[in-house]
C-alpha cells in the first residue's frame, strides 16, 4: 500500500493477503522488476498511477524481507500469533528499521487510524507464513 503524506514524502506498507508466502510475494516483484522495457509508470490499486515503478518495486521487495525478518524476531519474544503487544513492538521496531513505513505518522489522520488497522491484517499474514514455512522464532 503507498499514498503520500502530508509533507509529501511517500509511505509504503506491505499489503499482504491473509494466506501470504514469501518467495511467491518476492517471484511476482521480480517478474516485474525485469520487465524490459521497464514500465513508466504504475497504477496502484486504491491510490492512483505512480512514475516511478522500479524504485518503488524494488522498495516493496526490500521491505518485504525486512518485514520478516524484524516479525521472526518480535515473535520470538511475544509469541508466533498476533496480538495487541506483538503488534506495538513491531510498529516501534518496523518504523525505526525502514524508512517507507516511518513516514505513517505523517498520514492524515483518519488515514492513519486505518492503516493501523490494516497493519494487522499485514502482521497476521506474515506471522502465519513464517509459522507455516517452519521458520523456528528465534
Amino acid at each position: 500500500m503507498t499514498c503520500p503524506t502530508r509533507g509529501g514524502a511517500p509511505y509504503l506498507r506491505p499489503a499482504t493477503p491473509p494466506r501470504f508466502h514469501l518467495p511467491t510475494a518476492l517471484r511476482s516483484l521480480d517478474l516485474l522488476l525485469a520487465l524490459d522495457p521497464a514500465p513508466v509508470r504504475l497504477a496502484w490499486g486504491h491510490y492512483g498511477v505512480c512514475e516511478e515503478p522500479g524504485r518503488f518495486l524494488a522498495a516493496a521487495r526490500s521491505q518485504l524481507l525486512l518485514w520478516t525478518t524484524v516479525l521472526d524476531e518480535v515473535r520470538a519474544i511475544h509469541g508466533p500469533t498476533w496480538s495487541p503487544q506483538l503488534q506495538a513492538a513491531a510498529l516501534r521496531r518496523l518504523t525505526d528499521a525502514d524508512p517507507w513505513f516511518a513516514t505513517m505518522a505523517d498520514l492524515e489522520d483518519d488515514l492513519r487510524e486505518r492503516e493501523a488497522d490494516f497493519l494487522r491484517y499485514t502482521l497476521e499474514g506474515m506471522l502465519g507464513y513464517l509459522e507455516a514455512s517452519g521458520t523456528p522464532a528465534r
